[in-house]
C-alpha cells in the first residue's frame, strides 16, 4: 500500500527579532519534522524573525526605533538565511512552507515561500491583505500574480496569510486552481486577548470554514509567547493585558472541517501532524462556476 503523506503544522516561538537564531531554530524544526517522518513542514506568519507586536502594543515613542531594529532583522531574498533554509529541506528531504518578513531595500513585505524537498524555490508571494491599519504602516503589499497553487512532489499547494482568510475572492481564487493542501499561516493569538477579531476562536473558525468550504486539508502554524518573552515585552511597556502568555493554537483540518493530529496546548511547543488521504477530498466546489478568474476581478 502507498504510504500517505504526512504534514505538519509548527506551534512554536520564535528567537524574537534575531534573524540568525531564528533559522537556526528553523533548520532544527525542519530535522525534527523529517525524523518524525513528515513531508511538508509549516511555519507561522512572519515567522522569521517574529510578528512585529510592537504595531499593536507598547510605547508609540519607541516605534520607529523598533521597526528600524525589526528591518535590520528581516530577510533579504538574496541573503544567505533562505539558502540555509533551502539546504535543510533538501537535506531533510522535505517540504517547507516559511514565512518571514521581507526587507527589499527600504521597503517590508510579509513574504510566504515554498521550498522543495530538492531545495529549489518552488514558489514565494508576498501578502496581499492588511486588514488593520497598523499592518500597512510597515509592511506593503505584494501582487496579485503571486496567489497562486503549485504542483509539487506530494500535491497541489496554496497559501494565504492571516487576515487574507477573510477574503472570498482570494479564497476562491485559489480552490479554483485545483488546491489540494492550504497553508493557513498565522502568528500567535496572544495579542490584544480581549479583542474577539483577533482571537484563536474567530480565526481558526475561518480556517476549518476553508476545508469544509474547498473540501481540501488546511495546515495551520501558530506562535507561541512564553512567560520568558512577555517579561521582557514589559519592559518596553507592553502590558499583560495587551500580551498573555500563550497564543499557540496549530492545526490540520480535513476535507470535512474535522480537526486532525493532537493539538497542543497553548502555551507548548511542537507540531501538529497528521496524514492526508487525496481520496478523501471532496470535489464539491465547482472550480469556477461563472467562468471567471481573478483577471476579471483586478
Amino acid at each position: 500500500m502507498e504510504q500517505l503523506p504526512t504534514v505538519s503544522a509548527v506551534q512554536a516561538e520564535p528567537i524574537w527579532f534575531n534573524l540568525a537564531a531564528t533559522v537556526d531554530k528553523t533548520v532544527d524544526l525542519i530535522r525534527v519534522a523529517s525524523e518524525a517522518g513528515s513531508d511538508l513542514i509549516a511555519f507561522p506568519e512572519t515567522w522569521v524573525p517574529g510578528y512585529p507586536i510592537f504595531l499593536w502594543a507598547g510605547d508609540p515613542q519607541l516605534r520607529q526605533q523598533q521597526l528600524a531594529a525589526y528591518m535590520r532583522q528581516a530577510i533579504s531574498v538574496t541573503g544567505p538565511e533562505l539558502i540555509r533554509i533551502a539546504e535543510a529541506a533538501r537535506r531533510h528531504h522535505i517540504l517547507v512552507s516559511v514565512s518571514f518578513a521581507e526587507r527589499q531595500g527600504q521597503t517590508l513585505y510579509i513574504a510566504q515561500a515554498l521550498i522543495e524537498r530538492d531545495g529549489t524555490m518552488a514558489h514565494m508571494r508576498r501578502k496581499l491583505i492588511m486588514a488593520f491599519g497598523r499592518e500597512r504602516t510597515i509592511f506593503a503589499s505584494g501582487s496579485i500574480d503571486g496567489l497562486r497553487v503549485i504542483d509539487t512532489s506530494i500535491g497541489r499547494l496554496g497559501g494565504l496569510i492571516c487576515s487574507e482568510h477573510t477574503r472570498p475572492r482570494l479564497r476562491h481564487e485559489l480552490l479554483r486552481q485545483g488546491e489540494q493542501i492550504h497553508i493557513a499561516a498565522w502568528p500567535s493569538f496572544a495579542l490584544l486577548p480581549d479583542v474577539a477579531r483577533l482571537s484563536a476562536g474567530v480565526n481558526m473558525l475561518l480556517t476549518q470554514q476553508y476545508a469544509a468550504e474547498g473540501g481540501n486539508y488546511v495546515v495551520a502554524p501558530t506562535m507561541v509567547i512564553s512567560e520568558s518573552t512577555q517579561a521582557r515585552m514589559r519592559t518596553e511597556g507592553i502590558s499583560a493585558s495587551e500580551v498573555k502568555v500563550g497564543g499557540g493554537h496549530a492545526r490540520i483540518f480535513s476535507p470535512l472541517g474535522e480537526v486532525l493530529g493532537a493539538p497542543l496546548a497553548p502555551s507548548a511547543e511542537g507540531l501538529v501532524t497528521a496524514s492526508v488521504d487525496f481520496d478523501e477530498l471532496r470535489p464539491i466546489f465547482d472550480r469556477d462556476p461563472l467562468g471567471v478568474g481573478m483577471n476579471k476581478w483586478r
